[in-house]
């Protein structure tokens, strides 16, 4: 994913934190017209238009988040057989405009797990497997 990045930096996490998010699109991963990944990448639109994006790394095993822009954030790729789709969450989910309370991040065994929990007591965790490199989403409405 670093062909993204327009700034690579070592952003913290918790940074998002009471930042409110404007865009929230999901980066999928489909090969031969299977979805293999449901979140290769997470874009967010933050409060004064700031874009940034979100993925695992898998050789540290850890979650970067680096600048990023609209541009970037809406590009749909074509890497080989490997077709690059985007999910609207924010409206979908009904997150646009909402703020971002807590960020979690843990280790699970083989997979590594990051969590956005928004002020309306919806959650998105993505689960990335360190071994087949797949990812899975959730959304989790309390």
């Amino acid at each position: 994913m670093s062909d993204d990045s327009t700034q690579p930096s070592n952003f913290d996490l918790k940074q998002l934190v009471g930042n409110h998010c404007h865009d929230v699109l999901i980066r999928e991963r489909w090969i031969f017209g299977e979805r293999h990944n449901e979140c290769e990448a997470i874009f967010l639109r933050l409060d004064g238009d700031q874009w940034f994006v979100i993925s695992a790394n898998e050789d540290s095993p850890a979650w970067v988040m680096w600048h990023s822009t609209e541009e970037k954030a809406r590009q749909i790729a074509h890497d080989g057989e490997n077709r690059y789709r985007l999910r609207d969450a924010a409206k979908e989910f009904n997150l646009a405009g909402l703020r971002i309370d807590n960020v979690r991040k843990k280790r699970l065994d083989d997979k590594i797990e990051l969590c956005l929990e928004f002020s309306n007591a919806t959650d998105l965790t993505v689960h990335f497997n360190l071994i087949t490199g797949e990812s899975s989403l959730y959304f989790i409405k309390d």
